[in-house]
Parts: C-alpha cells; sequence; structure tokens
C-alpha cells in the first residue's frame, strides 16, 4: 500500500547532532551507524546514558493517555509537572531516550502521579497519524514505544499495521483510521507548535518551560523534574 503524502509547507530536513526531521518515512534515511548501536547490539552500554539497551517497548506497563487542546496527555493532566517532548522515530537520539531514560520516568514520576508527558511526534507523519489511531483504542503508550523499539523492522505503513495484531488492537478499526486523513490537522498543529517554540532539532524537550535539547542523561531530566516538584 503506497504511504500517504503529505505537504505541510516547508517541511526541514534538520541534522543536529544525529537527529534528523523528516516529512515523508523511508528506511534509506534512518542513520543506521547511530540506531544499530541503540537497537541492534542489545546489552551493551550506550555512551549517553549508561544503560543496557535491551527492548523496552512497553514491557506490559499501561499508561493513561487523555486529549486536550489537541494534545495527547500521558499519566494524570493534573500532575504538577508537564514535560512536552518533540521526537521522531527515524532521531537515534529519541530512539535512545524511549529505550533508556523514558521508562524510569515513567515509573519514577509519571504513575506516582508527579509528572505528565506532552509528546509530539514530528515525523515521519504517517507513524505520527497510526499511534493517533491506535490511541483511539486507549494504546498510545503501547503502540508509540512498540514503533521506537522496532523501527528498523518496517519497511512499509503495511509493516506498521502488522504491530495492531500483535497488540491486540482491533484490525478493522485501525485500517480505517489510518486509510484517512482525520488526523492531519493534529499533525500539522504539531508542527507549529514546534516552530513556535523555536525546536530545530529532536529530541527536544520543555519541562514546565525549561527547555532540554537532545537526549541527556537521565540525572539532568531527574534533577529538573524534581525541582518544578517541590516548588
Amino acid at each position: 500500500m503506497k504511504a500517504k503524502t503529505y505537504i505541510l509547507g516547508l517541511i526541514a530536513v534538520a541534522a543536529l547532532a544525529g537527529m534528523f526531521w523528516y516529512g515523508d518515512w523511508s528506511r534509506s534515511k534512518v542513520d543506521n551507524s547511530q540506531t544499530a548501536s541503540i537497537i541492534d547490539q542489545n546489552g551493551e552500554q550506550d555512551e549517553n546514558t549508561g544503560q543496557s539497551n535491551e527492548d523496552n517497548s512497553a514491557n506490559g506497563i499501561k499508561v493513561a493517555a487523555s486529549e486536550a487542546n489537541g494534545d495527547i496527555i500521558l499519566g494524570s493532566p493534573e500532575a504538577p509537572v508537564t514535560m512536552v517532548e518533540y521526537s521522531s522515530y527515524l532521531c537515534g537520539h529519541c530512539v535512545n531516550f524511549h529505550l533508556n531514560n523514558l521508562p524510569t520516568l515513567i515509573e519514577k514520576y509519571v504513575q506516582t502521579g508527579k509528572l505528565k508527558i506532552i509528546p509530539r511526534l514530528v515525523s515521519p507523519v504517517e507513524l505520527s497519524a497510526a499511534v493517533l489511531c491506535a490511541n483511539e483504542q486507549d494504546s498510545f503508550y503501547e503502540f508509540n514505544e512498540y514503533l521506537f523499539s522496532h523501527i528498523q523492522d518496517l519497511d512499509s505503513v503495511d509493516d506498521v499495521k502488522s504491530i495492531v495484531g500483535k497488540l491486540g488492537l482491533n484490525q478493522e478499526i485501525f485500517n480505517a483510521c489510518h486509510g484517512d486523513n482525520r488526523y492531519d490537522d493534529q499533525i500539522k498543529d504539531w508542527f507549529n507548535k514546534a516552530d513556535a517554540d523555536g525546536v530545530a532539532g529532536t529530541p527536544t524537550f520543555f519541562i514546565n518551560g525549561e527547555k532540554i535539547v537532545g537526549n541527556q542523561p537521565l540525572d539532568v531530566f531527574e534533577s529538573v523534574i524534581e525541582k518544578y516538584s517541590i516548588q
């Protein structure tokens, strides 16, 4: 099946310390030298975090997702600390963050009601649409983490659809959603918000407005979250 094509004006192709931002999807656009060290060499240490690169795709964890103002909110909407995450499935450092840092942040802060995460997936857009379709079946977090953990295994949109059965979702409902353009405006809004926030590459985070560029060591995220948790 031919992937949908989106024209979103001028979509930057940004390369910032290995961070990639694309408007459409092709395996040739993945920085294989980077993602291979993250995904393929399971059990080895990642230079940025010093943690094991195992496949952490959700690990059976359920994270509630709600919607507000065109955004997905992971965790309690009442959490005192908000982390906005701009990321791309084709960004090696984004994969790194989701495999190594995010599981700890989910367990330590999201599931304890201290932190809510607002993910904005700026590329590739057909995968962003897919995870929004999964959200219709209350599986945003599981689908999102599966994509980040298995991005090198996905050659086409049909491969993305195969995830549906693996996660126990309704294939017919997902296909109907992903076959139309119902989330075009929401994805365009994420691009517009990235531009307004001065995002030059992925991943970029804003924790209660404080900007963090790149996948920093875990203690950087923890220190900023803790700072705003006690205010």
